[in-house]
């Protein structure tokens, strides 16, 4: 172009078409879970496992069996069967496929993408790059309107739980409550899953500056010969949505595939058995199809599904880096730079169906939350379930629970609503405050006909679900790192690359929206979308990568025995060394829990510190690998805080370190171009371990910290191999 200018362009055009079937959905799958035990009252409880106990020869204080917990091992030994997940799919017109068979979809897409780029060369040593892209995506959909959704958006209703409940709003009485299904997208004259983003425009920046000719002391040390100086910013969108409304029409679709489970909360005398043939429970009746459809409210641990905001935006990243490079004495090139990601609008899940721990008693004005937190500091203070049982004054009276839960007054014992609730969660509910309010704002039986939940039942829970993880635009990264590199390219038989980054990347949910699928995402407090920053679980804060390759100077045309004949050259002429290294410190881990959910049923919950503790990779007291000196590290840690989130980056596992060392000989055949090379190759030639998979759940104390993985051992391979 004119001048100095040199102008690009160009327009991309992509027409997706996705057709596609899936079988996962189409079985159903049956399971006990341990709060079939609970609620049966502690002597009932405790007596079969003293049954299970005294016919096993186990000591009367055993809690677990192989590892399990024994109000697990009771269930699996009486053959009971509590859970159920069951996908039932539909077709347009709402007529039920048979159980086993898959649903067909064509989904489609159109997307549209223009750049214009200019590269100003605007002095001798000074080029500059400006750019803009604009990117144009249609909202996937479904040709044949197989599509629905929920004729509320969902970011709609989850705003409404979320300024109901600080207005002191029971869920039950919110304006859409009741969630209904319609057939949507183009095909059906409908909204989209999701509102086109009109707004994606990504300028960028580059430049280059090199010294062409140094005319001063300063320019010359700092340029040298070649020396130059790089950096640039950029604004990049993802290209989303395929896999997203893949996963949502699998496992979201209400009305076209509605996933249900048992109708009712089972206990030990009434959850159904397997059958000594082997048969399972008969499933329950397919729901009624066709459209408008209301899933019908559920009073069990059951009804899981998928949803996406209606508001989704194209997430985006700013992308930063400059670095600096020149070579240095001996044809050695040093590179120093900085990369930066920042990325915005990421896409998470968070669990809407959560219950409402903000809401507000509108007597007290006290929060559940405020309620649970209190009754938490309590049991950590001490105070125990029994203490309450022998001296219901041993606990003051709390406003919410008084006012929220009056029907808990004198329910397992003469005693206020406050010291029945504290022995409802910590000695009947064995900790889960998510089970003890299930038992309370949805189980009709459990309060007499009605639920306990003085505004009726669904106070706290969604009426129609457990657990509804939705992707929303919650998700925020940064990454920031320095990197240095030193280079020698092969010269006189020797030559190397040295890498090294330090970097640190802060995220609030590691997941990728592809291959997610259902509680793909990581967000477990989606009322405090911050709660749960910290290190990214892919986060390196030092990583190094090294080769190099040396060729023995011995031989024809070497430096020792230069001039040796054909037979001295074919002994000691044509060897090289090669290796490679890498090194990186070990990834950021969480806790798990004791197996109680404290904030929702889609996460179980993970633990918190409550002591000081030493994080080292070594030998524990038992002679074992591990992360901590001794399995006694458990009791520097609890379960998280009910209504809130377990803490991230806790530990650090174990780093890698691997030398791969490869020997090499080349002879010199007959023929003009024609070798043998022979190589002996050792794949982590030290034979250094590095564990993984390590225990680390408050369930399991007796090897808590250990590991139970650890890499291969070392490999040798040889090879011979002819070139021409």
């Amino acid at each position: 172009m004119k001048g100095s200018h040199t102008i690009q362009t160009g327009i991309n055009f992509r027409f997706v078409k996705n057709d596609r079937f899936n079988f996962a959905p189409s079985f159903p799958t049956f399971g006990m879970s341990r709060g079939t035990m609970l609620g049966l009252g502690a002597d009932i409880t405790n007596s079969i496992l003293d049954y299970v106990k005294t016919r096993d020869g186990l000591p009367a204080s055993t809690g677990l069996r192989n590892g399990v917990p024994l109000v697990n091992a009771v269930g699996v030994y009486l053959g009971m069967i509590t859970n159920l997940d069951v996908t039932f799919q539909f077709d347009k017109t709402g007529k039920s496929i048979p159980v086993g068979s898959a649903q067909t979809r064509s989904f489609k897409t159109n997307e549209y993408e223009f750049y214009v780029q200019d590269s100003w060369r605007a002095t001798r040593d000074l080029n500059r790059t400006f750019g803009l892209r604009y990117g144009s995506y249609s909202v996937p959909y479904e040709a044949g309107g197989l599509q629905v959704n929920t004729t509320t958006p969902l970011d709609t209703y989850f705003a409404q739980r979320v300024g109901g409940g600080a207005a002191g709003i029971a869920g039950n009485a919110l304006p859409d409550a009741t969630l209904k299904y319609a057939l949507a997208g183009p095909a059906n004259d409908a909204r989209d899953w999701y509102a086109r983003d009109k707004n994606n425009f990504a300028p960028r920046f580059s430049f280059a500056y090199s010294k062409a000719s140094p005319s001063n002391w300063l320019t010359k040390s700092i340029f040298g010969s070649g020396g130059v100086l790089r950096g640039g910013a950029a604004m990049v969108y993802d290209r989303f949505g395929s896999d997203l409304i893949t996963q949502f029409d699998q496992l979201g679709s209400v009305g076209l595939a509605s996933r249900s489970g048992f109708p009712l909360s089972y206990n030990m005398t009434s959850a159904p058995r397997l059958t000594t043939a082997g048969a399972f429970p008969a499933l329950p009746d397919a729901p009624s199809g066709g459209f408008p459809y209301t899933p019908p409210d559920v009073f069990a641990v059951a009804g899981t599904g998928l949803g996406m905001f209606s508001d989704l935006k194209t997430p985006y990243s700013v992308i930063l880096n400059m670095n600096y490079a020149r070579e240095v004495k001996g044809g050695v090139t040093v590179e120093v730079g900085y990369a930066g990601r920042l990325s915005r609008k990421t896409l998470i899940q968070g669990d809407i169906f959560t219950p409402m721990t903000g809401y507000k008693d509108p007597r007290s004005g006290q929060t559940w939350l405020e309620m649970a937190t209190t009754t938490r500091n309590l049991f950590e203070g001490g105070l125990t379930p029994a203490t309450v049982q022998r001296n219901p004054a041993a606990i003051n009276n709390i406003p919410f629970i008084e006012n929220v839960f009056p029907g808990l007054r004198n329910y397992y014992f003469p005693g206020s609503a406050t010291a029945n609730y504290f022995n409802h969660v910590y000695n009947e509910n064995d900790g889960s405050d998510m089970d003890a309010l299930h038992l309370l704002d949805r189980v009709t039986g459990f309060g007499g006909g009605r639920c306990v939940s003085a505004p009726g039942c669904h106070t706290f829970f969604a009426k129609q679900g457990s657990a509804l993880p939705t992707w929303m635009n919650a998700g925020i990264a940064n990454y920031h790192g320095m990197t240095l590199a030193v280079r020698r390219q092969l010269k006189k038989g020797f030559g190397f690359d040295f890498n090294y980054t330090w970097a640190h990347s802060i995220d609030n949910g590691s997941a990728a929206e592809s291959g997610a699928g259902q509680f793909g995402g990581t967000l477990q407090n989606v009322y405090n979308v911050g709660a749960f920053r910290g290190s990214s679980d892919f986060d390196i804060r030092h990583n190094i990568n090294a080769n190099a390759v040396y060729e023995l100077p011995f031989g024809k045309g070497q430096k020792f025995l230069g001039s040796a004949n054909s037979i001295v050259n074919q002994a000691v002429g044509g060897w090289s060394i090669t290796t490679i290294l890498r090194y990186r410190t070990g990834l950021p881990t969480t806790i798990g829990g004791s197996g109680v959910w404290n904030s929702n049923y889609w996460l179980s919950s993970l633990a918190v510190p409550k002591a000081g503790y030493t994080n080292s990779v070594g030998f524990n007291e038992k002679g074992q690998p591990a992360l901590f000196p001794t399995t006694t590290t458990v009791s520097s840690f609890m379960d998280q805080y009910p209504g809130q989130t377990g803490a991230r980056a806790v530990a650090r596992m174990d780093a890698l370190q691997n030398w791969d060392i490869a020997m090499a000989k080349r002879f010199f055949m007959p023929f003009e171009g024609h070798t043998l090379q022979f190589r002996a190759e050792a794949f982590n030639a030290f034979n250094q371990h590095f564990f993984s998979d390590p225990s680390l759940a408050l369930s399991s104390p007796a090897t808590f910290g250990q590991f139970r993985a650890a890499s291969s051992p070392r490999v040798f391979q040889f090879a011979l191999r002819y070139e021409f």
